[in-house]
Formats: C-alpha cells, structure tokens, sequence
C-alpha cells in the first residue's frame, strides 16, 4: 500500500525514498503536477504536457508500487 503524505511548498521531504508530485496551476488556473523519484533529479515538468493534478497523483502511485517505494509526497511547486 502506498502512502500518500500532502505538504507545503516549504516543508520538508520526508528523508526515506519516495516519489514527489509537484502540483502548479497552468495560465488558465487547471492544477497540473508531474512527478519524480527522489532518488533522481527534479527536472521540473514538460510545462503544458504535465497531466492534470488527479493523473499526476495515479501515476506516481503505480510507479511506486511497481518500483517498491512506499510513499509518495505531494507538494505545491516553490516559487
């Protein structure tokens, strides 16, 4: 099962691996978000290519169970 933990832009990841959505809102206000595994780098998205906010948070849940993480973090993108 994984676990789903929400933060804030400015709190801080949890320090054991784990995947990260980063929620932004596009020029027409639709929350967007990618994702990452923490073990890799934050490459911050594909802009408009990004999936809606609800795919974004499925998809890191299957890529954690299939790569065994236990956790996925959700967070606002800082500014």
């Amino acid at each position: 099962m994984t676990n789903i933990i929400y933060l804030g832009p400015n709190e801080n990841f949890p320090l054991d691996h784990h995947v990260v959505v980063v929620i932004h809102k596009n020029e027409k206000g639709v929350e967007k978000g990618y994702f990452y595994d923490s073990n890799g780098k934050d490459f911050g998205g594909s802009g408009p290519f990004d999936w809606v906010m609800d795919e974004a948070i499925e998809r890191s849940k299957k890529y954690a169970t299939v790569k065994g993480i236990s956790t996925v973090v959700v967070r606002a993108k800082q500014e």
